[in-house]
């Protein structure tokens, strides 16, 4: 069989060991998408890329492992090897500094999509994808018929909530690991910023010898879910996808940091006019609230909550119940700090 005649296809393609995705048409191209993998790329498949390669003929091609890193290697090397991709917004900001994005051409939007977006979601060279947040989540058998852990004073507590604790290792994107320390410590959220790296590192050594480091996205919720950590920090979206398979864990809000995931396009991406497209396709209000029910995620785009039915709208970060326990993430200080946060942490720790 001919590769014209295939609907629907997956390429492996050795040099970047990513998978194409997409629906075949002629003269219409493709766009190259890097993303987080597991079941959060899962949903962005269903929600996002497949629809809009049947609704555009662009063939969607997909890859793994977005960090900044990358980016800037790609972008220095004059021919990127993929086009796009969505990260937390201090990767956005140091790439902006470096000059490695492209401007949003926002001619590709619909207006009603445009009029729908909030000014703080749409920046010169990136549009926010979805409400990323750092939570806490537990096994509901570790606790069962036993106090419910609440805030990172109890997750620091071993006397009273047993078990161990899956965290991120140090130089896991930009995650709530300091924020997570500190508010442990008796900081006030009010208080936080700027973070005090020597005070965080040195309340996570007190929790060290109780800790399963993870370094995979994939991997916290299962660590959980099994029980070899009775509770962790993970994005909501992992464990939300999990709950609803009908894993025992829950999601505690209390002392939650939420922040933008932002869409980007590298520059010198060879299929930018589709990687536009592509954009301005997941920004509609429609095909966020499909992702928000696959992901777990709260959509960037507010017209997308209403499009939610009850119960899944209460599992978003911008429910009602659940936004009053939530704070803002300091992108100012993750750009600046990063790396004086990773050498720190990594030295306290190793």
């Amino acid at each position: 069989m001919s590769i014209k005649n295939v609907g629907v296809a997956l390429i492996a393609l050795a040099s970047s060991s990513v998978l194409a995705l997409g629906v075949f048409a002629q003269g219409r191209g493709q766009v190259n998408v890097v993303s987080w993998g597991g079941v959060f790329q899962d949903a962005q498949r269903k929600a996002i890329f497949e629809p809009f390669a049947k609704s555009t003929g662009v063939r969607v091609v997909e890859g793994v492992g977005p960090q900044i890193e990358r980016s800037r290697a790609e972008v220095a090397s004059g021919k990127p090897g993929f086009d796009m991709t969505a990260t937390n917004e201090a990767f956005f900001r140091i790439g902006l500094e470096q000059n490695l994005w492209m401007p949003i051409d926002y001619s590709k939007f619909d207006a009603e999509t445009l009029k729908q977006l909030p000014a703080s979601t749409r920046h010169k060279f990136g549009v926010a994808s979805l409400i990323d947040t750092d939570v806490i989540a537990f096994n509901t058998k570790a606790f069962e018929g036993k106090s419910q852990p609440s805030g990172y004073k109890d997750f620091w507590n071993m006397g009273n909530f047993a078990g161990k604790r899956a965290l991120p290792w140090c130089d896991v994107g930009t995650t709530a690991l300091p924020e997570a320390a500190l508010l442990a410590d008796g900081v006030p959220v009010d208080k936080l910023y700027p973070l005090d790296i020597p005070r965080a590192v040195k309340k996570l050594k007190e929790l060290a010898p109780s800790v399963i480091w993870w370094r995979d996205f994939a991997q916290v919720g299962q660590l959980i879910a099994n029980g070899e950590a009775s509770m962790g920090m993970a994005p909501n979206g992992r464990i939300q996808v999990l709950i609803d398979g009908g894993a025992p864990l829950k999601i505690d809000w209390n002392q939650t940091r939420y922040t933008y995931n932002i869409w980007y396009v590298l520059k010198g991406a060879p299929n930018a006019e589709n990687a536009m497209r592509l954009i301005a396709y997941a920004s509609r209000a429609d095909v966020q609230a499909q992702m928000a029910k696959l992901s777990g995620y709260a959509p960037s785009n507010p017209a997308a909550l209403p499009l939610l039915d009850e119960a899944t709208a209460r599992k978003m970060a911008t429910y009602p119940d659940n936004a009053k326990h939530i704070f803002r993430k300091d992108e100012g200080w993750w750009k600046e700090n990063r790396a004086k946060w990773v050498d720190a942490c990594k030295a306290g720790l190793m």
